[in-house]
């Protein structure tokens, strides 16, 4: 950004003074006077050349020195006027230097400021006596800071335009200082002090209106480099009428800074209208600066708005368009021009696949430069990043493929650059788009070199976005030496930015809350629930005090903090969070009532949010319970019907986000798992209506049953479905949900009696399982048992008998087999030898079902058909012996013992 109103004061102050011409013009004839007078009237109307030859006639007139020098005086100031500066200088060089006046330096440094060579200009003011002429000497100090400030001395420019104070002689010479001031934070990368020194420049009334143009004109880029580019806008609207009417190269800046504010705005805005009528405005201003300065910057900026009108309302036309423009080689006739364009060019290719090949092309060009290398392998990683983003938000799985690639070529940009750039950046968030935790390191070790690098952060425009960047990396981490250091960043590196302010207290808030400090954050998220400036963050400040107050066992405050979230901040993103959480989940599991009552308001607060999927969940659960009063009576039965009903929602609503893509990817599989659970569930409530139902009713319910397991088992194979997307992954090749619906599937079939499709879905169960290699488990243990009890049923003791070893091969060491579970195997291998006429074995095994050391029930059954195998080896005092024992036990088992003994024994 170049500021175009570098005044030139002496031209209102110094050209003004008395000459004392009067009494030479007596020394000169009429026809002489009559060249003064129309010289000077010229010169007063601004018409410098054509006082140029006039004046020129009294120079070589000019017999005395003093006249002469005065009329040289004039004459380079209307050469400097007309951007003659070669002239100026070779007239003013010409005089005798021992008797060249103030102003003649001060002329010669303008000439040499018109020709861009400022160590001259320098040289020549530093002769400049200032003791000697305090009315002139702020104007030569702003000369001499002007100056500075073009050779990059930024810190002696500051010294001499500080020196500069409100009690300047010359009114405009402090507001110009301290808007060089300005200029400098600007370049500094410092636009928030640029504009506190702008705001604190008194308006004097003898200030020239061009004073303020110039104010309202640097203030349009300080807001642009604030990222306001709504004010930038305005700023530079405010100006556009005066740059229509100009052919100065202001008016050409000014249209620029216009374009690129109202360009950077179009980033921000998602109303399609809005869009159409910025990108409207837009090219319109962009054929104004065509028609002004038609040079390659121009077309490759209006390539810029065709490439982000394109991106921004995937549009078709702007991308063939920003293509055809930057086919046109003729228009970029530098080399670095062309190759700007060729890199344009392959950004207007209108899918990903045609940009990463153009981008492939010009990488591996042997004629391209290192530099432009390392530029092309940058948009082609952040290529692969937007893919890969886009990917992951449409397949709403994780992509890996797209992020691993824009790893690679940022990679190889960083190592064809000369240190620390913004790629660097761009490579660290790649990294933690990456699900593996060595990416995550990998992020934290060159955010480690960026911040040791004084140079890199001083060359950002927000230094304050790496330290906020170290602390999500850090929570990621949740290392305690990454979380301190993270923590400690902040602090050491303070804001006067509201905006980072803001960022720095939610940062350092959950820093300390994922360190166990939570006296530490909640006086944090206080700070930011106070502070007016950050209100759209109370909601977020007092759902983190109630984490706090609840790590602190304050469950009332917990409860109050989230209560003012969802009440009086209902539109903050994390009210609904604090509806849900208002009760634990262990109030949910257990069915208390407030808890429920609940959960069931919560689809009219938030009917659209993903927690309503937890929430109809656990609704289901809770109607397919019991509830039960202290003393345990029973409050209200289950209600299967009601059960279903919630189920299906839970599975409604996830559906509705999905399509809508409200459920952000990093939830995708938690929210899956609930949804594929919720229809499991939905299934054996069904079944267990039809368990307790008989005719038609039963029938119907034992259909209802089928159905639902049979589509929940084809989503987990169908490949485009989430269950299989999601579910599915390497490290979990039959999921649960999977194994338990074909579990079901095949006990549905035992109730309708369909025993060859029983057997089908029990084979693929464990066909699952050893595609799977899983050879224990609990699911896998109950698949076998299945498996053998309905061999027995086929009248295949030997085939059940394998069934039932490899089922008790499959119990884990850890396993959770409850005692009837473990009693009942046992047995069905009791009775499998039995019916194999092995009894020896049969009666082993069942000693060590009644010897186990458990309360059950099987206990019994087993002693009783130990009696039947002491039967059938001829041994009935043994057997009635046996069913003495059991007679005497009382219960179901007891009563066949009598009528057994009474029958057999007539006992």
């Amino acid at each position: 950004m170049k500021l175009y109103f570098n005044f030139h004061p002496l031209k209102q102050t110094l050209y003004l003074l008395k000459f004392g011409l009067l009494a030479h013009f007596l020394l000169f004839a009429d026809s002489n006077l009559t060249d003064i007078k129309h010289a000077e009237t010229h010169f007063a109307e601004k018409l410098y050349g054509d006082a140029i030859p006039l004046y020129s006639h009294l120079f070589n007139l000019a017999q005395d020195k003093e006249l002469k020098i005065q009329w040289a005086q004039r004459l380079a100031t209307c050469f400097i006027e007309e951007n003659q500066p070669r002239s100026a200088l070779a007239l003013l060089s010409s005089l005798d230097p021992h008797l060249r006046l103030n102003h003649t330096l001060y002329l010669i440094s303008l000439a040499y400021r018109q020709l861009g060579q400022s160590p001259q200009a320098l040289n020549v003011l530093q002769q400049y006596p200032l003791c000697y002429a305090k009315d002139e000497a702020s104007i030569i100090l702003l000369e001499q800071g002007y100056h500075l400030m073009q050779i990059g001395d930024f810190i002696h420019a500051q010294k001499i335009l500080n020196e500069i104070d409100m009690k300047s002689c010359d009114p405009i010479s402090y507001p110009l200082a301290q808007m060089q001031l300005a200029k400098i934070s600007l370049i500094n990368h410092h636009p928030d002090e640029a504009l506190q020194i702008l705001n604190r420049i008194p308006h004097f009334l003898s200030q020239p209106p061009s004073l303020e143009i110039a104010k309202i004109y640097l203030k349009g880029w300080i807001h642009l480099a604030r990222k306001d580019d709504v004010e930038a806008a305005s700023c530079f609207e405010t100006l556009l009428s005066k740059a229509l009417t100009s052919q100065s190269n202001w008016s050409i800046d000014v249209l620029n800074g216009l374009i690129a504010s109202n360009l950077k705005q179009t980033i921000k805005i998602t109303d399609t209208n809005q869009l159409n009528q910025l990108f409207s405005k837009t090219e319109s201003l962009l054929d104004e600066l065509i028609k002004r300065s038609p040079t390659e910057a121009s077309y490759l900026l209006l390539s810029d708005f065709y490439l982000i009108k394109a991106k921004s309302l995937s549009d078709p036309d702007s991308y063939a368009k920003a293509e055809q423009l930057l086919d046109q080689i003729d228009l970029f006739s530098s080399t670095n021009g062309l190759r700007e364009a060729l890199l344009k060019r392959a950004a207007a290719a209108p899918s990903y696949l045609e940009r990463d090949q153009r981008y492939e092309q010009l990488s591996t060009s042997p004629s391209a430069p290192l530099e432009f290398r390392a530029k092309v392998l940058f948009f082609k990683g952040l290529n692969d990043l937007e893919e890969g983003i886009r990917n992951q938000k449409a397949t709403l799985t994780q992509q890996n493929g797209q992020f691993e690639k824009a790893a690679h070529a940022l990679t190889q940009s960083i190592q064809l650059e000369k240190g620390p750039s913004q790629t660097h950046k761009y490579l660290i968030h790649t990294y933690l788009h990456l699900p593996q935790a060595s990416y995550t390191e990998l992020a934290w070790q060159l955010l480690d070199q960026l911040i040791a690098n004084d140079n890199f952060l001083f060359s950002l425009e927000h230094p304050e976005e790496i330290y906020c960047l170290s602390a999500w990396i850090a929570l990621r981490l949740a290392h305690s030496e990454a979380l301190q250091k993270a923590r400690s960043l902040i602090q050491q590196h303070p804001t006067t930015c509201p905006f980072w302010q803001e960022r720095y207290l939610k940062l350092e808030g959950l820093l300390s809350l994922q360190l166990g400090d939570w006296q530490q954050a909640d006086r944090l998220f206080d700070c930011l629930s106070q502070n007016i400036t950050y209100a759209s963050s109370r909601g977020e400040a007092l759902f983190w005090r109630a984490h706090c107050a609840g790590k602190q066992q304050q469950e009332a405050l917990r409860k109050g903090y989230l209560e003012q979230v969802y009440t009086q901040y209902s539109q903050s993103p994390f009210a609904p969070i604090a509806y849900f959480h208002y009760y634990c989940y262990r109030d949910y599991m257990h069915g208390k009532r407030k808890a429920i009552k609940h959960l069931q308001a919560m689809p009219f607060l938030f009917p659209d949010h993903k927690l309503l999927i937890n929430a109809y969940y656990l609704i289901g659960l809770y109607h397919k319970k019991d509830s039960l009063s202290e003393e345990g009576k029973i409050l209200r039965r289950k209600d299967w019907t009601s059960a279903i009903a919630a189920f299906e929602l839970t599975e409604t609503i996830f559906e509705t986000l999905i399509e809508k893509n409200e459920i952000p990817s990093a939830d995708i599989h938690y929210f899956t798992h609930i949804r594929y659970q919720a229809q499991l569930e939905r299934a054996q409530a069904n079944f267990a209506i039809a368990k307790n139902s008989i005719g038609g009713k039963k029938e119907i319910y034992l259909k209802y049953t089928k159905e639902v397991l049979y589509q929940l088992i084809q989503d987990f194979t169908d490949p485009e479905t989430l269950a299989k997307k999601v579910l599915v992954q390497p490290n979990s090749p039959y999921p649960h949900i999977w194994a338990e619906a074909e579990l079901e599937l095949a006990k549905t079939y035992e109730e309708k009696n369909e025993w060859k499709e029983r057997e089908n879905i029990l084979n693929d169960s464990l066909k699952h399982y050893h595609q799977a290699h899983i050879t224990k488990g609990y699911r896998l243990m109950r698949t076998w048992v299945e498996k053998g009890k309905l061999a027995r049923l086929q009248g295949s003791p030997q085939s059940a008998l394998h069934h039932f070893l490899e089922a008790e091969k499959a119990i884990q060491e850890h396993s959770t087999l409850s005692p009837n579970e473990k009693l009942d195997l046992w047995i069905q291998q009791s009775l499998c030898y039995k019916e194999l006429n092995k009894l020896e074995q049969s009666m082993r095994i069942l000693s060590q079902v009644i010897n186990d050391d458990v309360i059950s029930p099987l206990r019994i059954k087993a002693m009783f058909l130990r009696a039947e195998i002491y039967e059938l080896q001829g041994r009935p005092e043994l057997a009635m012996k046996q069913l003495e024992a059991i007679a005497h036990k009382g219960g179901g088992w007891s009563q066949q013992a009598k009528e057994k003994l009474e029958k057999s024994y007539g006992y």
